[in-house]
């Protein structure tokens, strides 16, 4: 038995998505214990984040990022190389 059997019976409708714009239906199938304080916290830290690496990324040059990446996989390899 659902506690909220209303809130079950409407997550349960339909196939995700209607023709008038996205459903959240999705929210309603979440458990409840994903949807604490901390992750909340977590998921905006983790949105800040990309917000700040995508900034860093539209700021940079195409040259610039072809570097980091050179760098980032050299680094990769030399570490690889010595385990």
């Amino acid at each position: 038995m659902h506690i909220y059997p209303h809130i079950y019976r409407f997550s349960t409708r339909g196939s995700g998505r209607t023709g008038d714009g996205d459903n959240f239906n999705y929210l309603l199938d979440m458990p409840n214990r994903s949807l604490t304080e901390e992750r909340v916290l977590g998921l905006k830290k983790a949105t800040k984040e990309s917000k700040a690496k995508l900034g860093d990324m539209q700021r940079s040059s195409v040259q610039d990022l072809w570097m980091r990446d050179l760098t980032n996989f050299l680094d990769a390899t030399e570490k690889k190389k010595y385990q």
